[in-house]
């Protein structure tokens, strides 16, 4: 299965973590860089230089899958996106998800990206487990 909306369910997790952590709150405001500026075909953040708050990127995110947002969180979360894929990949391993391999921040097509839809089970279920406050409908 390729991954897409995938790698986005991802980022939510891992900017949970953030958030929970400390490292981010949801007020936190975070830029958006020339790379996250040039992601498509789906983008709602501000043009190069803007900044959205956590909460309004989650949402989109969450809403929209947003590639350019999921580049702005990635960066705000690890600095590199190169660095967040490799931070989603290990988060990935620790869940059990041994058939999937991350290689953007956004989800766009990449050949060696791929997942499964158990794989996307066990990252929901940890999401739903580990941060039930984020979780729809109060799951």
């Amino acid at each position: 299965m390729a991954s897409g909306v995938a790698d986005q369910d991802h980022d939510r997790l891992c900017d949970f973590v953030a958030i929970k952590d400390g490292t981010l709150t949801l007020e936190t405001k975070i830029g958006c860089s020339k790379l996250a500026n040039s992601q498509g075909p789906t983008k709602v953040g501000p043009s190069g230089g803007g900044t959205v708050s956590v909460e309004q990127a989650l949402q989109a995110l969450i809403m929209k899958s947003a590639n350019d947002v999921a580049v702005m969180l990635a960066e705000a979360v690890s600095g590199l996106t190169r660095a967040f894929v490799d931070y989603m990949n290990g988060t990935a391993g620790r869940l059990g998800m041994t058939r999937t391999k991350f290689a953007n921040a956004n989800g766009l097509p990449a050949p060696e990206q791929v997942t499964t839809a158990r794989d996307m089970a066990k990252l929901a279920a940890a999401v739903v487990r580990d941060f039930p406050q984020y979780a729809p409908c109060g799951l």
